[in-house]
């Protein structure tokens, strides 16, 4: 269109000197037309040329808005791909809740370069922002470059993903999270009842309390009636929550995974086993304790009904009744000895598996028991003897008594004789 003006303008200069030519030949009326059309021609040039000229800076105003909206949304586009890979990726992780912390930061935080950090979540919104301000711009344009329109579709196809990707990711991390902290609470489940279980295990290391150990039975029957219910925590819930945990792990971790639940499995089952063969223990503590306390009351019973007081006598029959008595009580306590003989073998045994505390105990009780015993053999044998001596004397007594009353007898039966022959 310029240079169709141009081209017009030197029409015009032409037309305007053979105008001139004319109008210098003609009369002062022709002249003033050839002058006025000239001029009229010449304002309908000049005003179809500003009309140009403002249609090619419009034009070019357009043109430039054109390249300025492409250049940003090149600028945005350019970022976006780059990170468009960390945006839908699904990052493996490690077991350990700490570090999926660490990723769901670096979802927030991003990546750090050199010197730079820069917020992932927050600078893919920011240029999302940048791209729907392009867009916005851009949708009263007219006559826009095919570039351009190539632009604004792929970022409409942006827009319409990453937000929904970027989500996703936050919730894969947030959930792998929630995955791991409910896989270490089970464990940290597990792991404080083994504790505890080894403490009720050791309680023994020092020596059996006996005077505790029917108690300390039933705790340990109480304690692991839990058994049922930590063979599930180990085969099933731990099981399960390591089983979510898996497909978000490296190849290295699902092997440490699978040995992690082969050594949880394996402290179960030792401490299982423990457990048994401490119950077992506990099971013939508690009889040789109660087999000990039998055999004490035993022998404390042969004690109390083997003591009797004399009974008063005032014959020598009363005498000898007693000493029968002692001697029956003396036999008695003879046939009774195998219980005595049990008491002190069951306490030997004992001895030798309680502490200190029970082990002063039934010594201080089978000391007691045996100088009972003896203390009640040696009394009796020696009130028989006593009674023995006694009778004896007492039977001399009455041989003697029994002597001089017959030569008293006699003295008088020759006495009165030798009277009568007097007279």
């Amino acid at each position: 269109v310029i240079v169709k003006i141009q081209e017009c303008d030197a029409l015009l200069s032409s037309a305007t000197d053979k105008g001139q030519t004319i109008a210098a030949e003609g009369s002062a009326s022709d002249r003033n037309s050839i002058t006025e059309q000239l001029q009229s021609l010449k304002q309908s040039l000049q005003a179809l040329r500003r009309a140009v000229e403002k249609q090619r800076e419009q034009h070019e105003m357009t043109a430039a808005e054109h390249r300025k909206l492409g250049a940003e949304l090149e600028v945005a586009l350019d970022w976006l791909h780059a990170h468009e890979a960390a945006v839908r990726s699904r990052p493996l992780l490690d077991r350990d809740p700490a570090s999926v912390e660490k990723e769901l930061d670096n979802h927030k935080v991003g990546e750090t370069g050199p010197g730079l950090t820069f917020l992932l979540a927050a600078e893919v919104t920011g240029y999302l922002d940048r791209v729907k301000a392009v867009q916005d711009a851009a949708r009263h344009e007219d006559g826009m470059p095919s570039s351009l329109l190539e632009q604004l579709s792929e970022a409409n196809s942006l827009l319409n993903s990453l937000p929904r990707e970027l989500e996703e990711r936050g919730k894969y991390l947030e959930a792998n999270r929630q995955l791991r902290l409910d896989y270490a609470a089970l464990k940290d489940r597990l792991h404080a009842w083994v504790v505890e279980a080894q403490e009720r295990l050791q309680k023994g290391a020092a020596g059996v309390d006996f005077q505790n150990v029917v108690a300390d039975l039933e705790e340990h029957k109480m304690f692991f009636s839990t058994e049922p219910a930590m063979k599930e925590l180990v085969s099933q819930q731990i099981q399960q929550a390591a089983d979510h945990i898996w497909p978000s792990l490296t190849g290295v971790e699902q092997e440490e995974l699978s040995r992690e639940q082969q050594q949880l499995t394996q402290l179960l089952k030792n401490t299982l086993n423990s457990a048994k063969s401490r119950r077992a223990q506990l099971e013939q503590d508690t009889e040789m304790w109660q087999d000990y306390r039998a055999a004490l009351a035993k022998v404390r019973g042969v004690l109390a009904r083997s003591e009797f007081n004399d009974e008063p006598v005032t014959s020598l029959a009363g005498l000898h009744f007693n000493i029968q008595k002692l001697t029956h009580g003396l036999n008695d306590i003879q046939t009774q000895q195998p219980e005595i003989d049990l008491l002190n073998e069951r306490a030997q045994d004992i001895t030798k598996q309680a502490d200190s505390s029970n082990k002063d105990l039934i010594e201080q009780e089978i000391g007691n028991a045996n100088k009972e015993w003896m203390d009640l053999v040696c009394g009796m044998e020696h009130r028989r003897d006593m009674l023995t001596k006694l009778a004896q004397h007492w039977e001399v007594i009455i041989s003697h008594n029994y002597t001089l009353g017959v030569a008293i007898s006699h003295n008088y039966t020759l006495g009165v004789a030798i009277s009568h022959n007097y007279t």
